[in-house]
């Protein structure tokens, strides 16, 4: 697979990548040599320009932004992409409740976004992404503008979350070995220019 944005040159060529069911695979590499670019494109907001991407229709992403809707609950944000899904709206809250206490928010569901910590919002944030149900999950520098015990700390709870649902999942981060010294998951690197996909040690 290949990837250039318009009238720049290639950023990304021969990537090949297969993450298997319940098998967590982790890209890490230098700001701007693609990383972010590369989960775009398996999630398909974008098309490569070269090969093919093949991905589940139903992808959780968690962006480098926790993106909650200011003006929705912890709980209603959580909710929603089970309500977009039609399930009824009390089947939807009682998952949504469940999810935020395993991500350790219980009593926090009634509050806005604007009321949280930021390590909160990120919880709420990966609460809302296993709410989607999943068949793959995307993670883009999901803990990033955290200290490395609050990073520490949410790599755990995903850890825990993905227990209850192991799909196929995809991080992208500049901190892989915090993620590698807790569970067994496949290390890559992107590098040069355009950037290659290789494997890296742990």
């Amino acid at each position: 697979m290949g990837f250039s944005y318009r009238h720049h040159p290639a950023l990304l060529r021969e990537v090949s990548l297969d993450v298997s069911t319940r098998e967590i695979a982790v890209v890490t590499g230098e700001s701007g040599i693609g990383k972010t670019t590369l989960l775009k494109l398996v999630a398909s907001l974008l098309s490569p320009l070269e090969g093919s991407v093949s991905s589940p229709a139903r992808i959780g992403y968690v962006f480098q932004d926790d993106r909650l809707l200011p003006w929705r609950t912890v709980a209603e944000n959580t909710a929603l992409p089970l309500l977009y899904q039609g399930f009824p709206r009390k089947n939807a809250f009682c998952f949504a409740y469940y999810l935020l206490a395993e991500a350790g928010l219980a009593g926090e569901e009634e509050k806005r976004p604007h009321e949280l910590s930021g390590g909160m919002k990120k919880r709420a944030a990966l609460a809302r992404c296993f709410a989607r149900l999943p068949d793959a999950i995307l993670m883009d520098e999901p803990f990033t503008g955290l200290h490395a015990e609050a990073r520490g700390s949410l790599w755990a709870m995903f850890l825990r979350l993905h227990a209850l649902h192991p799909v196929p999942t995809l991080i992208a981060t500049h901190f892989p070995e915090e993620i590698a010294s807790l569970v067994p998951c496949r290390l890559y690197t992107l590098q040069g220019k355009p950037a290659r996909l290789a494997p890296a040690s742990h």
